[in-house]
């Protein structure tokens, strides 16, 4: 149950609900594109696109809920309901970030994730009849496979920073619609234009 004074156990608990929702998608996601089956890996796209909707409509919803605990008198500022977002979208990259580490680097260990990413991305190249995809995909290959392995920080923080990314921008157009002016003298008002 949310309350206006415990601002971030609420930030908190939300970017966890959020946070494990992204990360049973990340699951989904990297298990259907290094299944080998073209047909899962199809449907990354399309759950990719579902997620993001529910990311959002999670955030609007935490957010509405947060300004329903403010009366008209109090209003609801765009700068609380952008902050509560920013925070939520925090805690929930760094959840994110946590169950991708955990994944890619202990579940199924660096090297195989490199090694079927790899394969994947062979995969596509070779179904794609685009000599300039085939060339594209076969440097993106090289690209990973030169590439440092990631610590732990920096897939935490690539995480958190994606998260907040999507928190700054679509927070502008919640926190926006959510936030409202306090109606210090709403009730007078309304009773005199009454008369």
């Amino acid at each position: 149950m949310m309350t206006k004074e415990n601002f971030w156990s609420d930030a908190a608990r939300c970017g966890a609900v959020l946070g494990l929702v992204l990360s049973g998608s990340f699951l989904l996601e990297t298990a259907f594109s290094l299944s080998g089956n073209g047909t899962l890996r199809n449907l990354v796209a399309v759950e990719s696109v579902a997620v993001a909707v529910l990311h959002y409509y999670l955030l609007h919803r935490y957010t509405r809920q947060r300004s329903m605990l403010f009366s008209k008198e109090d209003g609801f500022q765009f700068i609380h309901g952008y902050a509560f977002i920013q925070v939520i979208s925090i805690f929930s990259g760094l959840l994110v970030g946590c169950t991708n580490f955990i994944l890619t680097h202990l579940v199924i260990g660096y090297d195989r994730f490199l090694e079927l990413s790899s394969q994947s991305l062979a995969e596509i190249a070779s179904q794609a009849g685009n000599q300039m995809l085939q060339g594209s995909i076969n440097e993106m290959i090289m690209a990973l496979q030169q590439a440092d392995e990631p610590t732990l920080f920096d897939t935490i923080f690539s995480n958190v920073f994606t998260g907040w990314l999507f928190g700054a921008v679509f927070g502008l157009i919640i926190a926006g619609v959510v936030s409202r002016r306090p109606q210090l003298f709403g009730e007078q008002n309304k009773e005199e234009d009454d008369e």
